[in-house]
């Protein structure tokens, strides 16, 4: 079975994370007394909050048609990657099959949820309203408190980040089944990467079907 050229470097990237998330939550005689309390009266963190969410709804999805079309068992990696993000995307993406079998009916649950044209266009629009009304609440210095005293909710921001790269793969790989051409694929792919769920539930809402394309 051929793996993508990039599989070693997901292999490489969820040890290094899990070694990360392990030493974050490690005792530390310098550990200011934990408060998660104020995790949820940080506005920059409530906003990351409700991204991540955002972000993890779409790829959940994709991920479940991209396994079901390369005939993987992706649906158990969907319940680990809500609780972890990429913890549980990267072995998968390590794992994965360079070629789909694109001919695969999908579930008509699946293939449903993958035309909720108006669901993910919500998404979307929620992913805007989160930022306008909680990022101008918070300050940077809030953060760093917060952040201090739950030490381990670090790795929250590096799962973000890697979640927005490492889902650009299933996004491709739907873009090619749907035929959408290859300036368009990258268009796409830069939105996604740097705006993470705006730009994957936008890519759903416009997602065209049977050899079209979303644009």
């Amino acid at each position: 079975m051929k793996h993508s050229r990039f599989a070693p470097a997901y292999a490489a990237v969820f040890f290094l994370c899990g070694a990360l998330l392990i030493g974050l939550n490690l005792p530390r005689a310098d550990l200011p007394t934990q408060d998660m309390g104020l995790l949820w009266r940080d506005p920059w963190f409530l906003w990351g909050f409700v991204h991540f969410s955002l972000l993890l709804m779409p790829a959940a999805v994709l991920l479940v048609a991209d396994g079901l079309r390369r005939h993987t068992r992706a649906w158990l990696l969907v319940f680990p990657y809500f609780a972890l993000g990429m913890l549980a995307l990267a072995p998968y993406l390590a794992l994965r099959p360079v070629r789909a079998d694109d001919v695969v009916e999908l579930p008509s649950w699946l293939d449903r949820a993958l035309r909720s044209r108006w669901f993910w266009a919500v998404c979307a629009a929620a992913s805007v309203v989160a930022a306008l009304v909680l990022l101008p609440q918070g300050s940077w210095a809030q953060l760093q408190e917060t952040m201090r005293h739950g030490f381990g909710w670090w790795f929250m921001v590096v799962d973000i980040v890697l979640n927005q790269v490492f889902v650009l793969p299933l996004v491709q790989a739907d873009m090619r089944l749907c035929g959408v051409g290859e300036t368009q694929q990258r268009r796409w792919l830069w939105g996604v990467a740097l705006s993470g769920p705006l730009g994957l539930n936008a890519y759903l809402a416009r997602r065209r079907f049977e050899g079209g394309s979303a644009a």
